[in-house]
């Protein structure tokens, strides 16, 4: 449906004086500014690991195993969860650059014991193993999810923390080395034993321990962004809708 110009120069709009105008524009552009600031931190932290000498550097497989996700066809999948045997399916897309799953209109998969190797684990870390953001990597939150093909699976060993491993791996380091390895590009490719292959630090279990409480605590003051940003867009709403004169 269009809107004709001539409805267009019906529409009514609230006038309010100039200097009501000027207040209104500073109060929400000073809310916007604080949504960018919190934006800007969001899209630019990535943990940082200061790097011992002493430690010693390891490829990555000599700590972590490796899978690979299983060829769903695309025809067998469905939009919506048919049964309770059905189950999510994570592709590429669904690797979040935050480090984080996101599921939204993820496709189902009928589920069988055939399948099994290709649940994934809460804890897991999952990696975009194709296209153009070949080496992202996210926490895998929730439990019965199946793991699509070209997404890797890593799962720590016992000399290493799996949320240690997920810091060194969500690092820019760890992606522009995928990036680099793969070609880049959207056709941009990265075998398994190129990932393996990656030089990682292995400090003592108790200093990765101290190492992961550091960066948790730098990231609950990360994800306090987040309400920010959620409160401040309620703000302009608020705004906007006193202009028009609505929850009076």
């Amino acid at each position: 449906m269009e809107l004709s110009t001539t409805k267009f120069r019906e529409l009514q709009i609230p006038l309010p004086p100039l200097s009501v105008q000027e207040e209104l524009v500073a109060e929400i552009e000073g809310y916007q500014k604080i949504i960018d600031g919190a934006r800007a931190v969001l899209d630019h932290y990535r943990p940082h690991i200061p790097i011992n000498p002493d430690w010693p550097m390891v490829e990555l497989g000599e700590v972590s195993g490796f899978s690979g996700g299983y060829a769903f066809k695309g025809q067998e999948m469905t939009s919506n969860q048919v049964d309770e045997n059905s189950r999510s399916v994570v592709k590429i897309k669904n690797v979040g650059k935050d480090g984080r799953l996101d599921m939204v209109g993820a496709k189902f998969h009928a589920y069988s014991d055939s399948l099994d190797k290709f649940i994934l684990r809460v804890g897991d870390l999952v990696m975009a193993m194709t296209g153009a953001t070949v080496g992202k990597v996210a926490v895998v939150d929730k439990p019965d999810l199946l793991v699509n093909q070209r997404v890797g699976v890593l799962r720590g060993k016992t000399e290493v923390l799996q949320t240690y491993l997920f810091h060194l791996l969500y690092s820019v380091s760890f992606y522009d080395y995928c990036q680099r390895t793969a070609g880049g590009g959207a056709q941009g490719n990265i075998a398994p034993r190129e990932i393996l292959g990656f030089q990682i630090p292995l400090p003592p279990l108790a200093e990765q321990k101290a190492i992961v409480l550091e960066i948790e605590a730098e990231q609950a003051l990360v994800d306090a962004n987040r309400e920010l940003m959620t409160r401040f867009e309620a703000k302009i709403q608020q705004t906007i809708a006193r202009v028009w004169g609505e929850g009076k």
